[in-house]
């Protein structure tokens, strides 16, 4: 049984974005607005590549990874319990 699992993302100031990353075959991500609160789903799509993540952020940054996480924030959605969270150095987009 594939499961989908809510993400949430956030695009901080000068840091890299957040991820959450759960340990399944598909991954819904949901784009959020520039604040720490009230989270305002903005687009939301489905990778459905085990090894690869794509992210692309509020300023059109294209980032292309495997696991990459910076720092973290739950916020109030649905969230399954089995989440793998590791955290790694993210590289600065370029500019």
């Amino acid at each position: 049984m594939i499961t989908t699992t809510r993400v949430i993302l956030f695009k901080k100031k000068a840091i890299a974005p957040t991820l959450l990353i759960a340990r399944h075959i598909s991954w819904r991500v949901l784009k959020c607005r520039n604040e720490y609160s009230d989270a305002y789903l903005l687009q939301k799509w489905t990778v459905a590549n085990s090894s690869t993540i794509l992210h692309r952020t509020i300023l059109h940054r294209t980032i292309l990874h495997r696991n990459i996480l910076h720092h973290y924030i739950l916020l109030k959605c649905n969230i399954i319990n089995s989440i793998t969270t590791r955290r790694r150095r993210q590289p600065q987009p370029q500019k």
